[in-house]
């Protein structure tokens, strides 16, 4: 019965997205593009097409196979190379093109991308992935409409997070949830890889942060040991799987707080000895990294070390948010510590703190990235911060611009996607949480409505997936499907672009889309009783 109503649903959204967006004259694509003209007429594709993939730059012709696999795919053809002009698909390089961008001509003769780089080239390709699934699907056809498309992104950052600290997630799993985001041209997946509930990642120097810190006794009164972590082959090889969807990825090492994980395999970097666990349950721990201890440091920077073999990224996230100063107010070597160097007070110190994790990046040629507390004295120059807690953000736009640090914005009224979608799953979340609907996190304008000066130092966005009650990969996707998709246009597409009545109509076909490829997601039903 469910599955029946699911269909007719569908149905439904089929025939409203049909009139809605024949009417506007545009196609189905999420992101939506910054520039499209939809004509009359189709491109045929025929059983054998034509490819010319002379190129002046060879890295193109490295990748042009994706586009090939994907006309194969979904139109079952089979597509050859040659170096004519009069070729069906001709793909050619324009230096005056940004970075990220593309172009897309369609004719009745033949299909013409231009990029100026391999990253243009693969988000081209995923609009052409998205406008070969709705011809055959919706149509039944092997026809592409006649349309010009050309498109650069909003934000050069567009990112993902998951957190496999509270809830370890199988390797193989981050690698289908890295495929999926790359379809919505997300850019960046940010994996928390440690905090209360568990360290997730090798590190050969100290083996006890996995033997011990990587695992924890149970789960919130569920009597089941719960652990796991991903060797740094593991990490390595999924560096490499993510780049070739054109995904960074940005490892977090949480710090000061959120490290009980880090205090039971090692009690003597904490202020007062004791004989620490790894986190049962959800919450903020008083118990912190010593801010006085002068093993900190050194201990940290053996961690990075390793892990700048691992990620090439130029960032770390080194976490820094809510850390109570309960324990460094009590601490004698903190205190000593805040005497010595003169600062006011343990926010002082969290500052202090935060720039000497910032000289141990440098020697590495990173830069830190952190979530932004506004009781932190500064933060070390060049650092990029995110934008979290909700209803600061009037506050920390205007701070941060005028402290001259890159902004993310990842507010949880807007970003925070483990949030329950409606009233009717609170129950599976916790009381504090507030629902977040699919139309709000569309509303989303990362810049605030400010004019172009004052937020030119916000980079982007990120919807974070945190996982206390993530409990899997399928959890993991059904909380982030579709309101990805509404964050995603947030990211990439101008505000004057965007319509919210437009992004109803095209999720018909994205969903179908996330179906076939075996991802789950909840159905926004509640679209359906709007009229």
């Amino acid at each position: 019965m469910k599955t029946t109503y699911t269909l007719m649903i569908f149905s439904v959204i089929l025939l409203k997205a049909t009139i809605v967006l024949s009417q506007e004259n545009r196609l189905a694509i999420i992101p939506e593009p910054n520039y499209m003209e939809l004509k009359e007429g189709v491109f045929e594709v025929k059983h054998n097409l034509k490819m010319n993939s002379s190129v002046e730059f060879q890295e193109i012709i490295d990748t042009t196979d994706y586009v090939k696999d994907v006309l194969e795919e979904v139109f079952k053809v089979s597509i050859t190379r040659e170096a004519k002009s009069s070729s069906d698909i001709i793909i050619t390089r324009d230096h005056t093109l940004a970075e990220e961008a593309y172009v897309i001509d369609i004719r009745p003769d033949r299909i013409h991308i231009k990029v100026k780089n391999t990253t243009g080239f693969f988000y081209a390709t995923q609009t052409l992935r998205q406008i070969l699934f709705q011809s055959r699907v919706f149509k039944g056809s092997k026809t592409i409409p006649i349309c010009y498309i050309k498109d650069e992104p909003r934000f050069s950052y567009r990112a993902l997070m998951l957190d496999p600290a509270r809830h370890f997630l199988p390797f193989e799993d981050i690698k289908k949830f890295i495929r999926a985001m790359s379809f919505y041209k997300f850019n960046k997946l940010h994996l928390h890889l440690t905090d209360d509930q568990g360290w997730r990642m090798e590190i050969k120097k100290y083996p006890e942060l996995t033997s011990v810190g990587a695992w924890r006794d149970e789960t919130e009164g569920d009597g089941v040991k719960h652990g796991g972590f991903y060797s740094q082959s593991q990490m390595k090889e999924l560096v490499r799987y993510a780049k070739a969807y054109h995904i960074d990825i940005i490892p977090e090492i949480d710090m000061p707080g959120h490290s009980m994980s880090v205090l039971a395999a090692y009690p003597q970097l904490a202020c007062f000895l004791d004989d620490f666990k790894v986190r049962t349950t959800p919450g903020v721990d008083k118990n912190l990294l010593c801010a006085g201890n002068d093993k900190v440091p050194g201990f940290y920077d053996d961690i990075i070390r390793e892990v700048t073999t691992i990620f090439p990224y130029n960032k770390i996230h080194i976490g820094g948010d809510e850390a109570p100063t309960d324990n460094w107010e009590q601490c004698l070597k903190c205190q000593q510590k805040i005497k010595r160097e003169g600062l006011k007070d343990e926010h002082g110190l969290m500052s202090a703190f935060f720039n000497k994790m910032n000289q141990i990046l440098k020697k590495y040629n990173r830069q830190p990235m952190l979530w932004y507390e506004e009781n932190v004295t500064s933060y070390p120059e060049g650092s990029t911060v995110f934008l979290w807690r909700k209803g600061t953000a009037e506050r920390v736009v205007k701070a941060t611009g005028e402290q001259g640090l890159k902004l993310i914005c990842a507010p949880g009224e807007y970003a925070y996607l483990d949030y329950p979608e409606s009233a009717a799953e609170k129950r599976y979340t916790f009381d504090w949480m507030q629902t977040l609907p699919l139309h709000q996190v569309y509303d989303f304008d990362p810049g605030y409505g400010l004019s172009a000066e004052d937020q030119r130092h916000i980079i982007g966005i990120e919807g974070c997936v945190w996982g206390e009650r993530v409990y899997n990969i399928n959890r993991a996707f059904y909380m982030t499907y579709p309101r990805a998709l509404a964050l995603a246009e947030a990211g990439w597409t101008a505000t004057m672009n965007k319509s919210w009545e437009r992004f109803s109509c095209k999720l018909q076909s994205n969903l179908v889309f996330l179906l076939n490829e075996g991802i789950n997601f909840r159905v926004p039903f509640e679209l359906f009783n709007e009229d």
